[in-house]
């Protein structure tokens, strides 16, 4: 136990060297750097007589709770219950666009303008309950965590410059936004959920929030980070694969079609270039 307890703290150490800069605090000053003195002058400020506040003694602990899954078992519940929930959540979302749990209702009606009537045809999918109750749980979650991570946050600023915390707000708003417009019948309100069920796809971006419970996740970002130059060299080396496959297909399709077809198009479905690039 011991040394795998070392080894997560050693990565998370190493993570942290990644992703915060050193700040560039005065070598005489101990309480800036974090070391044992720091701690003990700490300590002693609270000896000398001043007592802790409500929210220096639990806004670490509070924050350490969602944000250290190994911190405290309590930590690991949260953590596996937020786990839990990004699951089911993105589940959710793959079954809601399976023909078996959604229903087609028309709503064809008759329209008359002036002394014209016509039928207008409209045809509405409409998704089973029980997944909307699903998901709605699964927001709740999403909803109270976001909450309290920016409550007991330490650091603001830093918080709503995070790229997870930015999806976490953005997955979550559209839902809110869905269930307020339901029940209008306005044209309006039709264009725009429209387009709050295209912009749906959000959510699958929370698979993302998977690096914040397993320290491999973090430092996979971490190494394909630093291999940006050498994915990039890779790119050109399939692109030009690709470029050269595609075009030999091209013209190896043309071989033997008949001179009354220039395009070829009867003798091969490669009709051009761009469609060899798929083939390659």
């Amino acid at each position: 136990c011991w040394m795998n307890y070392r080894q997560h703290r050693d990565a998370e150490e190493a993570l942290d060297s990644f992703e915060t800069p050193e700040p560039d605090a005065p070598e005489d000053d101990p309480a800036l750097t974090g070391g044992a003195d720091g701690d003990l002058k700490r300590l002693c400020m609270q000896e000398d007589g001043r007592r802790a506040s409500w929210w220096e003694v639990w806004q670490p602990k509070m924050w350490a709770l969602f944000e250290d899954p190994y911190s405290s078992k309590y930590a690991r519940y949260v953590a596996f219950g937020s786990l839990f929930f990004i699951l089911l959540s993105i589940s959710t979302f793959c079954l809601e666009t399976h023909e078996v749990f959604n229903t087609i209702y028309n709503k064809t009606e008759n329209v008359t303008i002036g002394n014209v009537t016509h039928e207008e045809i409209v045809f509405e999918v409409v998704t089973d309950g029980w997944l909307t109750y699903v998901e709605g749980v699964c927001v709740i979650w999403f909803t109270i965590e976001v909450m309290l991570r920016v409550i007991f946050c330490p650091d603001k600023a830093e918080f709503f410059r995070s790229a997870l915390n930015i999806i976490d707000f953005v997955a979550i708003v559209p839902f809110y936004l869905e269930v307020a417009l339901s029940g209008l019948s306005s044209k309006t309100a039709k264009d725009v959920l429209s387009f709050l069920r295209v912009v749906r796809f959000v959510r699958i971006l929370r698979i993302f929030k998977l690096t914040r419970h397993f320290v491999g996740l973090r430092v996979l970002g971490h190494t394909l980070r630093a291999s940006t130059n050498e994915f990039l060299l890779l790119i050109i080396f399939l692109a030009l694969g690709v470029l050269i496959f595609a075009t030999m297909i091209y013209y190896a399709e043309r071989i033997g079609a008949s001179p009354d077809d220039p395009t070829a198009s009867a003798h091969t479905n490669f009709k051009n270039i761009p469609i060899g690039f798929w083939w390659a």
